[in-house]
C-alpha cells in the first residue's frame, strides 16, 4: 500500500470518495461514518442535484451515477410563476445543460451511495480525536468510538478526508474557526405524501414577492416542499412567523388568491408545522486544505453555500469526483512508492487549485441568485433577469463546465 486515506463522514462527498478509491491495491483506506447501516441524516427531505453533479460522476463511476438516476427522477424544467399563478418563466434545462439533473430524498442518495462502502466503512463508529501520530510526526492518527462502545485507533494515516459537513468538527481542529455569513434569509422545508393530484410535478418556484415556496415531486410518491422569508440577518427566525397562520399569509397574494399548487402546498405546511425543519441562509469562507496540506476539507466542509440553485450537494460530487481523479493520477505516478507529507501536501493544493476557483463562483452565482428572496425583493422581476443572456450564459457555466483537471 503506497497511501493510506482516512475519511472522516460518509456523506456525499466521503461517500462518493470513499467509493472511487475502495479497490486500489495502492490505497489503504479507512471510513467512518457514525450513521448505522441503514441510517441516513436528513431522510426527511428532498433535494435537486444539478446536471453538473451528474456528469462529474458519469466521468468517474458510470455504474454509480447510473444507480443513482435508477433511484431518483429526472429533473428536467425550471417553472417560476407569482402565488396566484401568474407565469414569470418555464424553460427546459436541456437549452443550457447537456443532461438532465435528478430530484430524489436525501435517504436514497445516502443509501445508494454509501452501498459500495459495504464491509468498507465503520458505519456506527463515532470520531473522538484525530491528531499527529505520536510514533510518526510526518502522519495523523484517528480515534473512535464502535457501536459497541470500544475506543479504536488508526495510525498512519497519510491524508485524513473531513466530509463531516457544514458543523465540521475537524475544519476548525486543523484549519481554524471561522465566522459565517448570514444572507437575511430563512429557509424551511418539509416532505409530505403527494396528495396534491398532479399539482406538483417538476421543480418549481412560486413568489409573494420576496416570499417564495418551492416543490417537486420525488421517488417513490412524496412532495418536497421548502420556503423562504426575509429575515434580520443573523437574526433567529422570529418565532411568531413559524406558525400555521402566519405561513398561510406569507403566501397570501395582495389581490386574489393563492392557485391551486399554493393552495395544497400551505396546507401541508400548516397541517404538518410541527416537522419543518427551520435553518438559515449563510456561507462560509472557503477552504480546501489545513496548513500542513494533510488535510482535505469536501463538501460542506470546505463550501458551506447558499441552497438557492441546490448546488450544496451538487458541488459535494463535484469535488469527490476531482479528488478521486487527482488522487488517482497521483498514485499512478508515483507507481507504487510511498508517499511522503510533502507528497501528500503537493496532491492536496492540485485538489485546491482544480476546485476553489469553480466552487467560489459557484457561490457568488448562487448568491446573485438569491437577490430574489431579500427584503424589499420584488421576486418575479429578480427572477426574469435570470432569463436575460448574462444570467443563461451563468447557468450554461453553472452547468456544463465540468473538469476533472484545473486549466
Amino acid at each position: 500500500m503506497t497511501l493510506k486515506v482516512g475519511i472522516v463522514g460518509c456523506g456525499v462527498a466521503g461517500s462518493i470518495l470513499g467509493a472511487l478509491l475502495a479497490h486500489r491495491r495502492d490505497v489503504q483506506l479507512v471510513c467512518y461514518e457514525r450513521a448505522q447501516p441503514g441510517e441516513h441524516a436528513e431522510a426527511g427531505t428532498g433535494l435537486n442535484v444539478g446536471p453538473n453533479a451528474m456528469k462529474a460522476l458519469a466521468q468517474l463511476s458510470p455504474s454509480l451515477e447510473a444507480a443513482v438516476r435508477e433511484a431518483s427522477w429526472r429533473w428536467s424544467r425550471w417553472q417560476v410563476q407569482q402565488v396566484d399563478g401568474t407565469p414569470v418563466f418555464d424553460f427546459p434545462l436541456s437549452e443550457l445543460a447537456d443532461r438532465p439533473g435528478i430530484r430524489i430524498r436525501w435517504s436514497e442518495l445516502y443509501r445508494v451511495l454509501r452501498a459500495p462502502l459495504a464491509g468498507i466503512a465503520r458505519f456506527g463508529h463515532a470520531v473522538r480525536a484525530c491528531g499527529v501520530d505520536p510514533e510518526r510526526p510526518d502522519r495523523l492518527f484517528i480515534e473512535s468510538r464502535t457501536p459497541q462502545d470500544a475506543v479504536e485507533r488508526e495510525d498512519g494515516i497519510d491524508l485524513l478526508v473531513a466530509g463531516d459537513g457544514r458543523y465540521s468538527a475537524l475544519r476548525p481542529q486543523f484549519a481554524g474557526a471561522w465566522t459565517a455569513r448570514h444572507v437575511g434569509v430563512t429557509i424551511y422545508r418539509l416532505l409530505v405524501p403527494d396528495t396534491a393530484g398532479g399539482l406538483i410535478d417538476d421543480y418549481g418556484w412560486w413568489f409573494n414577492g420576496a416570499k417564495r415556496l418551492l416543490a417537486f415531486r420525488v421517488p417513490p410518491g412524496h412532495v418536497y416542499i421548502a420556503g423562504s422569508f426575509p429575515i434580520e440577518p443573523g437574526a433567529d427566525v422570529p418565532a411568531d412567523q413559524r406558525t400555521p397562520e402566519a405561513l398561510r399569509g406569507h403566501y397570501q397574494p395582495a389581490q386574489g388568491e393563492p392557485c391551486a399548487a399554493v393552495r395544497w402546498m400551505v396546507d401541508q405546511l400548516a397541517t404538518h408545522h410541527e416537522q419543518i425543519h427551520w435553518a438559515r441562509l449563510q456561507e462560509t469562507p472557503l477552504a480546501f486544505r489545513d496548513p500542513s496540506g494533510q488535510v482535505l476539507f469536501l463538501g460542506d466542509a470546505a463550501h458551506g453555500m447558499v441552497p438557492t440553485l441546490g448546488q450544496g450537494a451538487t458541488q459535494a460530487v463535484e469535488d469527490a469526483c476531482v479528488a478521486a481523479h487527482l488522487i488517482r493520477q497521483a498514485l499512478d505516478a508515483h507507481d507504487g512508492r510511498p508517499f511522503t507529507a510533502a507528497d501528500v501536501a503537493d496532491l492536496t493544493r492540485r485538489i485546491e487549485a482544480a476546485r476553489a476557483p469553480r466552487v467560489q463562483w459557484v457561490m457568488d452565482f448562487s448568491l446573485q441568485c438569491t437577490a430574489a428572496m431579500l427584503a424589499g425583493a420584488d421576486g418575479p422581476a429578480e427572477m426574469r433577469r435570470l432569463r436575460e443572456p448574462a444570467s443563461r450564459d451563468g447557468f450554461r457555466r453553472l452547468w456544463t463546465d465540468v473538469r476533472l483537471d484545473p486549466a
